[in-house]
């Protein structure tokens, strides 16, 4: 079974028999959709059990998605909801339905692999912070822009690219150009919001950062965490196995 992350920006999979350390994924626009699916998923052309769709993008990027898996992959394909329970895990929205899918099942393969209680942190195209109680009661949470929308919003102003953002590389002097000014402020921003959540609403729970930038704000934090860049899939698999 193919299980897929359809991101804002990108496509994201593993395949339920194996995962790989992290997930393969590549990035998507409504004209490319096709190509991309036909140079990234054609070896996945065999697929016994179906896939499995986890998805924040558009109606259109969904059709043409689902689309493709059946005309190419003569496959069976099921877009997964948000859902009020899973297990012990309670959806804290007052209408379960409209917090994000992909947060939700991050929270469900949180739940399946951690104990309570904790926050999950996605570092990708927006940074999303979701808090789960002893009794795993899932208490709301936070939403920002990632850190390529941040570092994007002022490409005019420096040129900088999103690729260049590693925490491996950065100086602990104060940054004495622009560029390295907003790679820094970017990252520093989303690091403190996390460890500002941890200290005011969340001590004692277990941090776990999952999405494309996860390592590198990892690197950064005050707060003990854990990588788990495979979140969403967990939570997919446990899904389908507890059906």
């Amino acid at each position: 079974m193919l299980l897929v992350d359809i991101g804002n920006s990108q496509i994201k999979w593993q395949e339920s028999d194996y995962f790989t350390d992290a997930p393969r994924s590549f990035a998507y626009d409504a004209e490319s959709i096709h190509f991309q699916l036909d140079t990234n998923l054609k070896s996945c052309t065999s697929i016994d059990g179906g896939v499995v769709i986890v998805s924040v993008g558009c109606e259109e990027i969904n059709r043409k998605v689902e689309k493709w898996f059946i005309e190419q992959c003569e496959a069976e394909v099921q877009f997964l909801s948000s859902a009020t329970k899973w297990g012990t895990l309670r959806n804290g929205y007052d209408k379960p339905e409209t917090l994000g899918v992909d947060r939700w099942y991050a929270l469900v393969g949180a739940a399946s692999r951690y104990t309570y209680p904790f926050m999950v942190c996605d570092i990708g195209s927006a940074v999303t912070i979701d808090l789960v109680d002893h009794q795993g009661s899932h208490l709301g949470g936070f939403i920002t822009p990632g850190l390529d929308m941040m570092t994007h919003s002022l490409n005019t102003t420096a040129g900088i690219n999103i690729d260049s953002l590693s925490s491996k590389s950065r100086s602990l002097a104060i940054p004495s150009n622009t560029q390295t000014a907003i790679k820094e402020g970017c990252m520093q921003s989303v690091t403190a919001l996390i460890d500002s959540v941890k200290r005011k609403y969340a001590s004692g729970f277990d941090c776990i950062l999952t999405g494309g930038h996860a390592e590198v704000i990892f690197d950064l934090l005050e707060s003990t965490a854990t990588v788990d860049k495979n979140l969403i899939f967990y939570g997919i698999l446990s899904e389908i196995q507890n059906r």
